[in-house]
């Protein structure tokens, strides 16, 4: 019998206080951009450079060019929830062949794809599927893409030892994503857990 997979390994939780850090962080470079802002409007008052006044509108321009992404984002993903209404994980896991891929997989990236997703997939209550663009999730940097591989596979109970081999590289949906961590080898917890069940 397997072990279902509501039985996902969990994530290590965060160090007390990383969050207060977080925001302290966060907070401090806003205040230091404001700051800045400040700092090269006064000085164009003063001086009337014309350098400075550029680089005030271009940093203006891109913070503005930021919100107007940020909102057409946002109206694609409330357009594509809308069109998905009703649709859950289920759908999601009958996209694969679960004699060829592993279900806490299948489940380990569905979680770890809308904890990434944060509030906003979960106000839109966002199901995704398996041909999901990576795109559509943010996740088209190598880097945050590995974060969330690395999640993914903790709590599947996967390694991602040897990934740059795998064959479902590289990864361009949520389907590679599934597909590239059932083929990596369990980690020894799994593995006992497996036996244990099969037992």
């Amino acid at each position: 019998m397997r072990v279902p997979s509501r039985y996902l390994f969990p994530l290590q939780p965060a160090a007390p206080g990383a969050g207060v850090v977080g925001f302290a962080v966060l907070f401090a470079l806003l205040a230091g951009g404001l700051y800045g802002v400040y700092c090269l409007v006064r000085d164009f008052v003063n001086t009337g450079n014309p350098v400075i006044f550029a680089v005030a509108l271009f940093m203006v321009l891109l913070s503005v060019s930021g919100m107007i992404h940020g909102r057409k984002r946002r109206a694609r993903l409330a357009a594509l929830a809308q069109a998905r209404q009703g649709e859950s994980i289920c759908q999601f896991a009958r996209a694969f062949n679960l004699r060829d891929v592993d279900a806490w997989v299948i489940r380990a990236v569905w979680d770890t794809v809308m904890a990434w997703g944060g509030s906003e997939l979960a106000r839109l209550n966002f199901p995704l599927q398996a041909d999901d663009r990576l795109e559509i999730f943010a996740l088209d940097d190598e880097e945050a893409l590995f974060d969330v591989l690395s999640d993914a596979a903790t709590r599947a109970g996967r390694t991602l030892d040897n990934l740059e081999n795998n064959p479902f590289q590289p990864l361009n949906t949520l389907r590679d994503m599934v597909m590239a961590l059932s083929a990596q080898p369990m980690t020894p917890e799994r593995q006992q857990k497996r036996d244990v069940a099969l037992d």
